[in-house]
Formats: C-alpha cells, structure tokens, sequence
C-alpha cells in the first residue's frame, strides 16, 4: 500500500515537471523567439490546434532564382502558375499539414533551446520547406533551409527573421519527410 501512495503523490511532480520542460509549447516561450515568431498573436496561431487555423505545407525550390516581384502562393491550386513563396519557386504542394505534425512544429519553433542565438553561418538561406499556418487574416510562414539548418520566419509577408536551429535539424527532418514522403532530396536528407 505504501508503494501505490508514492506513485500517486508522485504523479502532480512529474506532470509539472514535463509541462516545464524545453520543448514543451505549453510554456510561454522566451521574450525572443516571440519576436522572432512575430510577435504573441503569431505565437498563438502556432499553438492553436483547432481548425480555425489553415496549414498547408509547400516543397520549395530553394536553388532556384528568387523573385521578389513574385505572385505569393496563398491560395490552393500554389503549385501551378509559377506560384512562389517569398520568391522561391513552389514545386509541390499544397499539402495539409495534420494537427500532430503542426503540435510538433510548435514544440520546435516555440522553444527557446531549439535556436543557436550566438551562431552566424556564411551559408546562403535556400529553403526548400515552408509551411503556412493561417487563422483569420494573420499568416506565418515557416521556411527551413536543411542546407544552412536555419529557419525563416515570415508574418503576412514581412520576414522577421532567421536563426539557426542546428539541434532541432532530426525534428525538422522528420517532419519534411512525413509531409512530402516521396520527394528524393528529402530521404536524403541525414
């Protein structure tokens, strides 16, 4: 009897424990990724996993030529027209983005460890991954750039910034290849 009563008196910790630790999106996450999320609503479109937030996935050709007077891939049919994302050609997608790939995503980007702060790269940001959470007239766009292991972020357009996420690369992986399963440089991708 004695042993039961510890396991339960031991069960408030341990869910307090697991709700403060790194990587968890329950938290509130530091004063800089906010800002480099854009701020606490785009924090809060990350988090929310209701379906009042739109997310779709799209393979982009990072390599290929950047077009800044692009035509911005918001609408479904992404993949025709020479549509781009922040000017990069899009070559696959849209592709619905499930709430448990959308929770992980959260969990990477919302946590403050996952971010070499101090680190600058001479790589050239070419991503081939974003993904385009939408809720109301507020939309982030994830760009990740497997070549540099950084991630950009975009809010209704505006770049807020790019940092890199160089511990957090196996998670970013993992999920590209569940949203694109059969694209080659993704399997690739170690």
């Amino acid at each position: 009897m004695t042993d039961r009563r510890a396991a339960v008196s031991f069960a408030p910790v341990l869910a307090l424990m697991l709700a403060a630790s790194p990587g968890c999106s329950s938290s509130e996450p530091s004063a800089r990724v906010t800002a480099l999320l854009g701020g606490a609503e785009s924090v809060s479109v990350l988090r929310d996993g209701s379906s009042a937030v739109r997310r779709e996935a799209f393979r982009i050709d990072g390599a290929g030529h950047r077009d800044d007077g692009h035509r911005d891939a918001g609408h479904r049919d992404g993949a025709s027209d020479g549509f781009r994302i922040h000017g990069w050609p899009v070559l696959a997608g849209p592709v619905d983005v499930d709430a448990a790939t959308a929770a992980s995503l959260a969990d990477v980007l919302l946590a403050d460890g996952t971010y070499e702060w101090d680190m600058s790269k001479a790589c050239e940001f070419t991503p081939g991954l974003a993904i385009r959470e939408t809720r109301g007239t507020l939309s982030v766009d994830v760009l990740v750039c497997f070549s540099c292991d950084e991630v950009g972020i975009w809010t209704n357009g505006t770049r807020r910034g790019t940092e890199d996420m160089d511990s957090r690369r196996a998670d970013l992986v993992a999920i590209a290849r569940k949203l694109f399963p059969g694209d080659a440089k993704f399997k690739a991708l170690k």
